[in-house]
């Protein structure tokens, strides 16, 4: 995956720390080539977000993203591929933290990020090389 993407709540500040490291926890390195993000824009039906990332090659094997934040942890976090260096996520994939799970599903049932109008204490992370996870699923 070369350009990819994190999607949070656009209300959300309690991202600590965000970049790529060697998968099962290798600490995250920061500087990263060709970062790009976005918004806060609104999901087609769904609610305001903002996008961030980089285009840093990731692997199952060799090179996974990071993402760590505060608790409480926002209600949801998206991640993506963009097609190109600055643009937002096309797909998405979600994970649900909260209670508001079902209506960040129903807003990304079949939705591509793309059709939008254009006009993230105790810290959690997680690793997205090597799986996938559907809309609000945990």
């Amino acid at each position: 995956m070369r350009h990819w993407r994190f999607v949070l709540p656009s209300d959300y500040d309690g991202v600590v720390q965000w970049g790529v490291g060697e998968p099962n926890g290798a600490p995250i390195g920061d500087r990263l080539r060709g970062e790009a993000s976005g918004g806060p824009t609104q999901l087609l039906n769904g609610p305001d977000v903002v996008w961030f990332g980089a285009a840093e090659r990731l692997s199952a094997s060799s090179r996974s993203a990071y993402l760590v934040f505060n608790d409480p942890p926002p209600h949801y976090v998206s991640f993506g591929e963009a097609e190109g260096p600055e643009d937002p996520p096309k797909t998405l994939e979600g994970i649900s933290f909260g209670d508001s799970h079902e209506d960040l599903a129903d807003a990304h049932n079949g939705h591509s990020h793309g059709e939008h109008d254009h006009a993230a204490q105790q810290s959690h992370g997680h690793d997205h090389a090597g799986h996938d996870h559907g809309p609000g699923e945990h």
